[in-house]
């Protein structure tokens, strides 16, 4: 059960949404309802994908006018630090990223989650990982990471089962 707190702020944030622009004030190729990745000013890369929710149609600060899902949804952000998410065949949200990280130091800190269980190991430099909890899969081959997220559980279980069709084809 919510707190009261917690309402007030849920409502706060529903008008909030209410009041933002359904249309950017400037041409962009982001929309109301695209998923996306956030970079700081400081390049501190932002895995977790957070859907557009407007516009600001008053301009305060010139060059930061979409907002997002977030823990600050109400600083508006520039386009140029956000970047669109990928979508597989399945709908799920993807990001792709690298590492210097060898496979084991890469999994030592995505296995400090107790909830991250191995799918398919291919060898030690291939290894695919998911989370029942939070639906999601993190595949690591060589140093690149793609990350997917599923927005249902219908659409999660449509990801393992490709994932697992394909490893025991090969």
């Amino acid at each position: 059960m919510l707190s009261q707190h917690q309402i007030d702020n849920q409502l706060k944030y529903e008008q909030f949404k209410r009041e933002l622009a359904a249309e950017s004030p400037v041409p962009c190729d982001i929309k109301v309802g695209d998923f996306v990745t956030f970079t700081n000013e400081f390049g501190i890369f932002f895995r977790e994908p957070k859907q557009v929710i407007g516009f600001s149609d008053e301009c305060y600060l010139p060059e930061r006018f979409i907002y997002t899902e977030s823990d600050a949804y109400w600083f508006p952000k520039k386009v140029e630090q956000l970047h669109k998410v990928e979508k597989t065949s399945t709908g799920c949200l993807l990001v792709r990223e690298a590492t210097s990280q060898s496979l084991y130091q890469f999994e030592n800190e995505l296995i400090d989650d107790l909830n991250w269980k191995i799918l398919v190991r291919d060898n030690k430099l291939h290894c695919v990982w998911c989370n029942d909890f939070t639906m999601e899969v993190v595949t690591y081959c060589e140093g690149d990471i793609i990350s997917t997220s599923a927005l249902n559980q219908e659409m999660y279980e449509s990801e393992l089962f490709g994932i697992l069709s394909f490893f025991s084809a090969h």
